[in-house]
């Protein structure tokens, strides 16, 4: 008896705390989440740690006020117990991957009227640094050395897992490289020494066998494979099958070639086993169809002016063979389309006519992946065009030119892993409309640019940097050649150097904030001549979407007569300096949206010694940016905050004077 009414009792006293403990639970999910605290951390902020964990603090009341009456807002959040434990798990999970694997976190739970606080106590123990990095399983390597000089730590420095990581990928990518097809990871063991504080790596790896690429298998699908030979493409591909071991960055270049053919529309390279040791390299290709026509409509901003056109194009691509490409391109375009003349169409090509507004031109492109039986990629291009009647210049030109340029491929691993030379001749006609007066111009010039692209991304890098160094000379070869002949040369003779600097820095974990920063030199020396026989298209100009974006482009520069010549864009004459610098704060907010803050300084002056801070230009402004897979397009709203050419504040000027605005493809710099 006594023992039915002991039973009775606990089962009571069970449906008691259960329902209390639903009653509770119920309780809990309607406290809105006031405040989200840490405590104790000292290495990271409490920003970071907010950044790590699912539980959230309530949006701010104007965005709760929003969502209970419109789509637009956020939610309030309410406290789910469930979440701590993960919480507590991705904060210690966090420090354990830095080296602070004795981390210990609690929860507390401080209920107040109008929401609780949520607070982990965080006690982050010691910081513990690398020791040694040891290597297993790759004895079988021929060089030790390039092994040791990759898994070198700095034992002063904190214990990382990305760093170990970094270095393991690293050495697989150099197995890799050496005809190691099959390598990888085994395992990464962390071995702590809690008296000397120190993390100790063994790294295994799977070495396997080291393979040779004996063949390459050619298979193309689509309309167009019919016109292109499979042992042309092989020969593209560049894989010598007589002597190389699988490399993994051969197949990448391998497939850049082709893909820089035009040929393919999708290809694909892929290893296969067909022997002991042996690998046939499968290519794998579409080819549509290899001749493209069709018009474009043209919306651009060319020379200052917002012009409307059209433009024809024609491609043939494997022209003549050897997997050339040919384009054709003719267009025009039209300043005023409401109040032109389409009877005086015919007069566009006439300098000295001024019926109507616009250009038109036409150019010839000649590609060729392949030259001189080397991974060279070549291109020729032949152009002419008449630009007349834009209402912000008083000189209209006629330009006829040529360039060949030679695309050469460096290693990735270099230093510098770009190289491009060119050596371009331009005929420029130019006609003052005020003067009433021709002018003449003549380069021919050898460029060479080269990148160092060190930066961890394309479309939006979030650390490294680039470095770019472009020199010209202007006129050299032409000189030699008139005293050679025994002729008197008339033209300017000039070199030219620019360099630009950019870096990038990561302003949380996610790498979702960037600090961007650029910095630009140009100089133009000039030999013999005048400053004033030097074209436009060579001299420096600031301002535009690519450079400060509180001005169109070519808007900055020296005043009207300090070169003394004719060749002016809005009272600017061009200078032989150029300086300029950006600071970007770039934010991420997803994989399609994000924005900027920006500040831009510079100008371009006439010489060196003309540059002072009172000719510095000064902008700040904000922009959008919309990101795809492969490029990310841009608007930039740009506010003139110091102008050289009106000095005078900006609260005492026309809003539209100080602003301007910009689109873009891809990041400013």
């Amino acid at each position: 008896m006594i023992r039915t009414h002991t039973r009775r009792v606990s089962l009571l006293a069970i449906l008691l705390l259960a329902f209390l403990s639903t009653g509770r639970a119920q309780d809990e999910s309607r406290l809105e989440i006031k405040e989200i605290e840490f405590v104790g951390q000292e290495a990271y902020s409490a920003a970071d740690l907010a950044s790590l964990i699912a539980s959230e603090e309530r949006p701010m009341w104007l965005w709760r006020f929003l969502d209970s009456w419109t789509p637009l807002g956020a939610p309030t959040t309410y406290f789910d117990r469930s979440k701590v434990p993960v919480d507590i798990e991705a904060i210690r999970g966090f420090y354990q991957e830095r080296g602070f694997f004795f981390t210990e976190v609690e929860f507390e739970l401080v209920e107040e009227e109008d929401g609780v606080i949520m607070r982990y106590h965080v006690a982050e123990g010691p910081a513990f640094t690398f020791g040694e990095f040891e290597t297993r399983g790759v004895e079988g390597y021929k060089r030790q050395d390039q092994i040791e000089e990759i898994a070198q730590v700095d034992t002063s420095a904190r214990y990382s897992q990305a760093r170990v990581r970094e270095i393991a990928d690293e050495l697989v990518y150099l197995f890799k490289r050496n005809g190691y097809w099959r390598s990888g990871v085994d395992s990464l063991l962390v071995v702590r020494d809690s008296t000397e504080k120190t993390a100790n790596v063994r790294a295994t790896f799977r070495l396997g066998d080291r393979y040779r690429l004996t063949r390459v298998n050619v298979n193309t699908s689509g309309p167009g494979a019919y016109g292109v030979r499979d042992d042309l493409l092989e020969r593209l591909a560049g894989v010598d099958t007589t002597k190389d071991y699988y490399n993994i960055e051969n197949i990448r270049q391998a497939q850049v070639r082709l893909y820089r053919t035009g040929l393919f529309s999708s290809v694909t390279l892929t290893p296969r086993v067909v022997a002991e040791k042996e690998l046939a390299l499968e290519v794998n290709g579409r080819i549509d169809e290899l001749n493209e026509m069709g018009p474009e409509l043209l919306l651009n901003n060319q020379w200052n002016a917002f012009n409307v056109g059209l433009a024809l194009n024609y491609s043939r691509m494997n022209f003549l063979g050897e997997a050339r490409k040919l384009d054709l391109r003719a267009s025009f375009g039209l300043q005023d389309v409401f109040n032109t003349d389409y009877g005086a169409l015919p007069a566009l090509v006439e300098l000295e006519d001024s019926t109507i507004q616009g250009y038109v031109g036409w150019e010839a492109r000649l590609e060729q992946p392949y030259l001189f039986g080397e991974p060279i990629f070549g291109r020729f291009d032949l152009y002419q065009q008449v630009k007349k009647g834009q209402s912000e210049l008083r000189i209209d030109e006629s330009l006829l030119g040529g360039k060949l340029t030679l695309d050469f491929e460096l290693p990735a691993f270099t230093f510098f892993n770009f190289l491009n030379m060119y050596y371009k001749v331009d005929y420029i006609v130019s006609y003052d409309r005020v003067a009433n007066e021709r002018s003449y111009s003549f380069l021919g010039g050898l460029g060479f640019d080269v990148k160092s692209a060190k930066a961890n991304d394309l479309v939006f890098p979030t650390g490294g940097y680039t470095l770019g160094l472009i020199l010209e000379e202007g006129n050299f070869a032409p000189y030699l050649g008139y005293q050679i002949a025994g002729k008197k040369f008339d033209y300017p003779i000039f070199y030219k150097a620019q360099v630009t600097g950019a870096t990038y820095l990561p302003l949380d974990l996610h790498e979702e904030t960037v600090l961007a920063t650029k910095l630009r030199v140009g100089y133009l020396d000039l030999i013999s001549g005048a400053f004033g026989q030097v074209a436009l298209p060579y001299r420096f100009f600031a301002g535009g979407s690519n450079s400060l974006r509180g001005w169109r482009a070519r808007q900055l520069g020296p005043d009207v007569g300090a070169a003394d010549d004719r060749f002016l864009v809005e009272g600017k004459s061009g200078g032989a300096f150029l300086v300029e610098s950006a600071l970007e704060y770039r934010r991420r907010l997803d994989e399609s949206f994000g924005y900027v803050f920006f500040v831009d300084a510079g100008n371009a002056y006439l010489d060196p010694g003309a540059f002072a801070l009172e000719e510095t230009a000064l902008d700040a402004g904000v922009g959008g940016r919309f990101f795809s897979d492969f490029i990310s397009f841009r608007v930039d709203f740009g506010f003139k905050l110091h102008d050289p050419d009106d000095p005078r504040s900006v609260l005492r000027k026309p809003f539209f004077d100080v602003f301007e605005f910009h689109f873009g493809v891809g990041e400013a710099f």
